[in-house]
């Protein structure tokens, strides 16, 4: 099957990106250049999750503090791991299909990081592979999947433009006001 690609007309409009972060998400980023490959595979995908529950919490009716510990906490809650939510953001249309397949992509290297006790690197199978999957950094001038070397840079680069999508998803959509109780007799 195809990848879908993005228009040139889709493209995030990320110039100077890095210069006109706010001072938190820069800070993440030079948390991830400092890290280890290990570092930057566990780091990055907690940020794109993180981001992930935000923008997904700007679109839904959170009732109580304790509704949306239901709905987010735990892996038996709805919302309660980085599949579900990756899912549950392209029903709601926060992400586009590419969007989608990255953060997929992002999930599963994070899990071969988490889950082996062997030395894994970027540069070496079979995390090469999975980032040669990775397509939003080249919409945004990224490394492309030719460059071996830089399939840590194309990780990264990946969870940067996910970071712009996901902060413009969270910020264009507010959540409704909770449906008011009928009066109880």
């Amino acid at each position: 099957m195809r990848k879908k690609r993005l228009k040139p007309a889709d493209q995030p409009a990320l110039t100077g990106f890095n210069a006109d972060l706010p001072e938190d998400i820069r800070r993440v980023f030079d948390e991830l250049r400092a890290q280890t490959d290990r570092g930057v595979a566990l780091v990055g995908a907690a940020y794109v999750e993180e981001l992930l529950e935000r923008a997904i919490q700007s679109r839904l009716c959170v009732h109580s503090p304790d509704h949306r510990k239901a709905l987010f906490e735990g892996p038996n809650s709805a919302m309660g791991t980085f599949s579900s939510k990756i899912a549950m953001a392209y029903a709601l249309d926060l992400v586009g299909q590419p969007a989608h397949e990255d953060m997929q992509v992002i999930r599963k290297i994070r899990n071969e990081f988490a889950h082996s006790f062997e030395q894994l690197s970027f540069a070496a199978s079979p995390i090469s592979e999975r980032t040669e999957a990775l397509t939003l950094p080249e919409y945004v001038g990224g490394s492309s999947a030719a460059d071996v070397e830089t399939h840590r840079c194309r990780f990264i680069d990946s969870v940067r433009v996910l970071t712009a999508f996901l902060l413009a998803a969270g910020s264009a959509s507010r959540p409704s006001e909770p449906s008011p109780s009928p009066p109880r007799s």
